[in-house]
């Protein structure tokens, strides 16, 4: 088997180009975003059919003399569906087992690419992941460079063990451009901790709830 180093990188696709991700949906919706049942992951030549784990709405509060605003609907789609565990302390250890994830958040609302990175910064944080250096820290940063999650658009993000144990997290921005980080064994698990870790918020711990139950 060859062996590559767990040398961290960075790529940008410099232009736009096709979603990394193909859905098949079942005619519900959630707040207006189509709901999928299954999904197919095309990268680098690899194709993945993955299935739906569940649906839910992020919200988040600004103000406490406002009500929460609607951010977005996550998807979350594993390739090893029968190990996922539905009860919340279990999820995220369970959904490490698949060897591709993805989660697909569609815009509710326009939202700038540092307050996206702000807002996994803060999730990293709840669940004791150090994000000033290595794969996560690279991560942070291709969420900051893909520029503004737009309304009405996708965000898709997919994990990808390989043969070698390498683990790559793939970082699709709302206007289809890709980035690609490469880390070591536990660096799925810790992007998965954003949505299925301890929750940073009210609104991230009704969205984990959601996920975790199928809605």
């Amino acid at each position: 088997m060859r062996l590559i180093p767990y040398v961290l990188t960075l790529l940008l696709a410099s232009q736009a180009q096709a979603s990394v991700i193909e859905l098949t949906k079942t005619g519900k919706d959630l707040d207006g975003v189509a709901l999928s049942s299954k999904a197919i992951v095309k990268i680098d030549g690899r194709e993945t059919s993955l299935t739906t784990i569940g649906a839910g709405l992020r919200s988040k509060k600004i103000s406490f003399a406002l009500p929460s605003v609607k951010v977005y609907v996550a998807q979350l789609f594993l390739s090893q569906p029968e190990s996922f565990v539905r009860l919340e302390d279990q999820a995220l250890s369970s959904a490490n087992k698949s060897t591709v994830f993805a989660i697909q958040l569609s815009f509710l609302r326009a939202v700038e690419a540092e307050k996206v990175m702000v807002a996994f910064r803060d999730s990293l944080k709840a669940n004791a992941v150090d994000f000033s250096k290595g794969e996560v820290a690279e991560f942070l940063r291709a969420v900051e460079k893909g520029g503004e999650a737009q309304s009405g658009k996708n965000l898709v993000i997919v994990g990808e063990r390989l043969s070698d144990g390498t683990e790559v997290i793939h970082y699709e921005t709302t206007g289809e451009k890709l980035y690609s980080v490469v880390g070591a064994p536990g660096f799925m698990n810790k992007i998965l901790s954003i949505w299925l870790g301890v929750p940073a918020d009210g609104g991230l711990k009704d969205l984990r709830k959601a996920l975790v139950g199928g809605a």
